[in-house]
Order: C-alpha cells, then structure tokens, then sequence
C-alpha cells in the first residue's frame, strides 16, 4: 500500500528530520512539530559511520553534507557498514547537518510547525486526534515520536522506561582544527577515562574527554565550562594545546551525562510509534546512536509502503529493529562498565560491527 495518508512526527532533530523527508517521498501528508522555536541543533561534532550515510543519501541530503564533512576510516579490519561506494564514516559539525536536514524538510513540503507540541494524544481507532499547545487540533492516521531521550510522546503512548544512566560523563568542545590532525585520534586510560578528537569538516573538529559522572552540585556553571575542559586538558599531549586554543568560550562547550534506554516490546502502541532516542538510546562508545536512528527512519517508511494493515507495518519493524538495536545499546552499555573498572576489549568493538554489517 501507499504509506499512511496523514502523519504526525513529533521532533525535528536528525531522525524525526529523516523520517520527515522519506515519508513525503513515499506520498504521505506529514506534520512536523519542533517545541525549539530556533529549530536548531544542540552539540558540536557527530560521527557518521557507513550505515548511516546510506541512509542519509537516500534522504537526499548526503551530496551537499560531503562537502562539509571530513571523511574517517571505518571501525577497522574490512567491514563495510554502509554502501561500498560511500565513505566508511565522516565526522560533521551536528548544527550544519541540521541546517541541511531543516532546509530538506522545509523544500519536500511538509508542514512544519516551530515552538508547537502536542497537548493530548487520543487513539480513535481510525486515526488519532491530537491537540496542540498553540491551541489547534487535528486527525493523523499516524503518530510518530521523535522526541529523543527525554521523550514526551514516550510516556503520553503508555510506555513507562525511563533513561539510566552509566556512571560516565562526557565534555564536549567545537575547536579550529590543526593542520596535523588528519584522522580521529582516541586515548583510553589516564589521565581521562577516555580522550579524544575528531575532524568535522576541513578548519574544525569537536574533542571531547569522558571521567566518572559528575554530580549535579560538582558540574561548573556554563559560564565556566570552557575553563573547566581547559583545566581537565592540561595534562594531554600532541594537538591537544592547539585544539584547547581554539576554544575561546563556552559556547563552544557542551556536557552531559552518558545514559541508555531501551524499550519494552511491543513497541507500537496503537496507530503511535518512536524512533531513535525516543525508543533506543546509548552511550556513543560505538558511534551508532544516529546511525541507528536513521536506520529506523528508513525501515519504517519501507514498512508502511510494504504493508497493507498499519498494525503489521508497525510490528514487523520491531521485528527487523529489535535484536540489530539491543546488540548496539547492551554493548556501549557494556563497554562503559569495562571502562569503569579500568578494562578495554577491542575484540567488544570488532564483533558488533560484524553483526552490523548485515543490512537492517
């Protein structure tokens, strides 16, 4: 069948964007509500791996994000995650990406609305009605929440998990990027749990040092952020007082705690679904959260068009997400606590992304 008449994705970040633009692709009359009326990006850089530029071409947006990106190696040895004919990975400046994720959904036609949630979620039978915070209300044949991590679709369809958290936490800096740094450099162990950087684009990178979770009343006002990441820097070597140079306030700064979520099937709830970190999220010691969301973005538009009834649409992409997604959220999960007590394993890293290189 043709893909729901009517849809309404609650989120426009990097997967309700995607999901936007594969459903007007695939015929569907879409909704978008965003709550940040700036329609922005929180965050510096993001890794891309193969999986997820496949998804991103077929969004639409892969030729003018190549331009800006810097290209990676992949995970190691000769897995192929994504198409052959793609980049293995790239690394991206994450507001740039969504500018031209915005400016894709806003060109495909959907409608989309800025500083507007929804209010209540009722299920019909035959669709769902929905009413707004600006005080509209409408009839969808499908809802889709986008809403990432701290959900509020999540808890309005009846799913009750909520994020935990893994003991870590990680500061993250945009900086200039020196002209010694060709690739995505990573330390484990002292004098930081785990250090690193890695090239955005062709002047810029994000490096970022990860130590034990901080209490609330031991993280620094974020006035004092790039003063802390500067104090927590010193001890590091090679690039390292280059790319600290190139922060010159807190703007640049970014810190949170790692933390994981991973729903209770069934998934669907009525004519209502989530995706990415609404449903499924991880600590990025595999650099796979947005490529999993993407993933979803795009087996759930294949779904709908593929299947007659929603309902069967909507569990076979359970079906085909589940185990791909667990195996991804348990290890990162994994790796954190290995982390903790001072253990590495790259033989962790090799075997899921050879369970990854299968499609999804």
């Amino acid at each position: 069948m043709a893909s729901p008449r009517k849809v309404l994705v609650v989120g426009g970040g990097l997967v309700g964007n995607s999901v936007t633009i594969l459903l007007r692709k695939a015929g569907s009359e879409v909704r978008l509500v965003e709550a940040d009326p700036t329609w922005g990006a929180v965050g510096s850089g993001i890794m891309l791996q193969g999986n997820a530029l496949t998804v991103l071409r077929e969004v639409g947006v892969w030729d003018e994000l190549s331009r800006y990106v810097a290209i990676l190696p992949g995970p190691g040895t000769n897995l192929v995650l994504g198409d052959p004919d793609l980049p293995p990975g790239c690394g991206a400046y994450r507001p740039k990406l969504q500018e031209i994720l915005t400016r894709a959904v806003l060109a495909s036609g959907a409608d989309v609305r800025l500083g507007v949630t929804f209010e209540t979620i009722h299920d019909a039978g035959d669709g769902i009605d929905v009413t707004f915070t600006d005080g509209s209300s409408d009839h969808y044949d499908l809802l889709i929440g986008a809403d990432g991590i701290r959900s509020k679709t999540r808890a309005a369809i009846g799913h009750t998990t909520a994020p935990t958290g893994t003991g870590l936490g990680i500061w993250r800096a945009y900086s200039t990027r020196p002209a010694e740094v060709d690739t995505s450099t990573v330390q484990h162990g002292k004098p930081h749990l785990i250090s690193g950087y890695t090239p955005t684009g062709p002047d810029n990178l994000y490096a970022f040092i990860v130590e034990r979770v901080r209490e609330p009343g031991q993280v620094p006002p974020v006035a004092e952020w790039d003063a802390e990441f500067r104090r927590l820097a010193e001890p590091l070597t090679g690039a390292w007082p280059e790319i600290v140079a190139g922060i010159k306030g807190p703007e640049q700064m970014n810190y949170t705690p790692f933390e994981w979520l991973l729903l209770d099937r069934p998934w669907p709830r009525g004519r209502a679904i989530l995706v990415g970190d609404a449903m499924h999220a991880c600590p990025p010691t595999l650099a796979q959260g947005a490529a999993m969301g993407l993933e979803d973005a795009s087996v759930l538009v294949r779904e709908l068009q593929d299947n007659r009834e929603l309902g069967v649409a909507l569990n076979k992409f359970e079906e085909r997400r589940y185990n791909r997604i667990r195996t991804v959220v348990t290890t990162s999960v994994a790796i954190c606590d290995a982390l903790k007590e001072g253990k590495q394993s790259m033989g962790t890293y090799f075997e899921v992304f050879k369970a990854l290189a299968e499609k999804p």
